[in-house]
């Protein structure tokens, strides 16, 4: 996998590079960060963060289904500032922000020709599912600059030196620690390192146990329920079922993967040049397959997915980058068609479709109106029981622990002792607390919690609503409060 190729320009040029595709991914990826709409699975990603914070345990103490380093790196952050949803996105657009310049670094390294580094940048940082992807407080991120930095000294042939070998070893650790499924392309990045010698092959591996060594103990210490959450929870979960409806997802998501415009362009490029540099761009093209392949298995598999290994699409494509360098009208179609694409991102929805509403209940003004109004109106002690756990994080409220929008898709699907034992909470433990009263204040959408509305009714008054996202207050305080405003004239 050496080099043969002529080396040119300088150091400075290189650096040049590297900061600059450094800036205008965080540029870019934060101003959608800051525009985007929330992604339901942040609310989970951050009610872990909270309770890890307060000092609780994932997987002993509180359901949690993914592996545990983005919470725990969120929780690091929230004590030195308070959790939101801006904080939680800085983390990715950092992380984002590293990753396109470790992946122009390799290219630079590589082909030490600007403008070939240049087109391959642009063609990481100009995807739409990345920027979308990497804009919300996720593990994709992460998981991006985990895996190129792994993968970086195989690239350029550093794993020779057991140092290298051990950093690459300790970068695929953390990335297993975020995400569970890139084992699977550690597993190669193990076996194209065995290829230099058993003392580099020994020193990955002992610098992925080290890093692995925080989230290996989660897994002596709760086992049963490591394994609940991070594997049969995800086949439980499942939104589909029989064969032919699994596939036809799939098969779906996948076309999405291939055949959408930035993809098709990518695609080809790397067509390209595995035909006319294969030796040198197997190992990349191979990763990207191999991480395809898992999260293609995975059910449902989701078109977002494909930014997991998009990276390594675009380093797979380096010589057809280089050839297009070389054609200056030709780079600037093709890479004005490619930029294109990211158009997807702003069009607008028509007003009336399910997708406007899904838009709604998840934009930034919605989020935040409800966080503002309950941080303005409940006392710091009231608890707050929300369908999305975001909400009483957000608002810096107490919520409720196995509450939420995945721990309520799988209570159903468990027995009483079964959803004990995993932390969730299931639908008549809802309706027991709710007739309690034990929530001061509860935060629903229209179309949640449909079999609870009576009871709520019985027991909370409706005091302001946010587009589809109603708030509810215990019934005698809601009303003494409103008997309080109307004795002192307030509107």
């Amino acid at each position: 996998m050496a080099d043969r190729r002529p080396r040119r320009g300088n150091s400075a040029v290189g650096v040049g590079l590297v900061l600059g595709s450094v800036l205008l991914e965080g540029l870019v990826v934060g101003w959608w960060a800051w525009r985007n709409g929330v992604n339901a699975d942040e609310g989970f990603y951050l009610a872990a963060a909270e309770h890890v914070a307060q000092g609780r345990r994932l997987y002993g103490d509180v359901f949690f289904p993914q592996m545990p380093y983005l919470p725990w790196t969120l929780a690091a952050v929230f004590r030195v500032a308070a959790p939101s949803l801006g904080v939680a996105r800085a983390v990715s657009v950092i992380a984002a922000a590293a990753a396109a310049g470790l992946l122009t670094a390799i290219v630079w390294l590589q082909e030490r020709r600007a403008a070939t580094t240049a087109i391959a940048a642009l063609l990481y940082i100009a995807n739409a599912l990345v920027i979308d992807s990497l804009s919300v407080s996720k593990t994709s991120a992460l998981v991006n600059v985990s895996l190129l930095a792994a993968f970086a000294p195989i690239a350029l042939n550093k794993t020779r030196t057991p140092l290298w070998a051990a950093l690459a070893g300790a970068a695929a650790g953390i990335a297993i620690g975020l995400r569970l499924p890139v084992a699977v392309v550690v597993l190669l990045f193990a076996a194209l390192i065995a290829r230099q010698g058993v003392a580099p092959l020994a020193a990955f591996a002992i610098g992925g146990l080290v890093a692995s060594l925080p989230w290996l103990s989660a897994v002596a210490r709760f086992p049963d329920q490591f394994w609940f959450c991070n594997v049969t929870f995800h086949s439980l979960r499942r939104e589909i079922s029989g064969w032919s409806a699994i596939l036809a997802q799939k098969i779906s998501i996948i076309a999405k993967w291939v055949l959408l415009p930035q993809h098709a362009i990518l695609w080809a490029l790397v067509a390209y040049s595995l035909w006319t540099d294969r030796k040198r761009v197997w190992p990349a093209a191979a990763a990207a397959l191999v991480l395809a392949a898992a999260y293609a298995a995975a059910t449902p598999t989701y078109l977002e997915y494909m930014s997991q290994f998009l990276a390594f699409l675009v380093l797979a494509a380096v010589p057809a980058c280089a050839a297009l360098a070389r054609h200056r009208r030709l780079a600037a179609a093709v890479l004005g068609v490619y930029v294109l694409g990211c158009y997807g991102l702003v069009k607008p929805v028509p007003a009336g479709t399910t997708m406007a509403g899904k838009r709604s209940l998840w934009a930034r003004q919605t989020v935040a109106e409800v966080s503002s109004y309950l941080r303005e109106h409940a006392a710091a002690d009231d608890a707050v029981l929300s369908w999305w756990e975001g909400y009483p994080v957000l608002s810096g409220r107490p919520g409720f622990i196995g509450v939420g929008f995945w721990e309520s898709n799988v209570a159903k699907k468990l027995d009483r002792a079964a959803a004990e034992r995993y932390h969730v909470v299931q639908r008549d433990q809802l309706a027991d607390l709710v007739r309690t009263g034990a929530p001061a204040w509860v935060v629903v959408d229209d179309g949640t919690w449909s079999g609870l509305r009576a009871a709520i009714d019985a027991r909370y008054a409706p005091v302001h609503r946010v587009g589809p996202v109603q708030i509810y207050q215990r019934r005698a305080v809601a009303e003494a409060g409103a008997e309080a405003d109307a004795r002192h004239g307030t509107p």
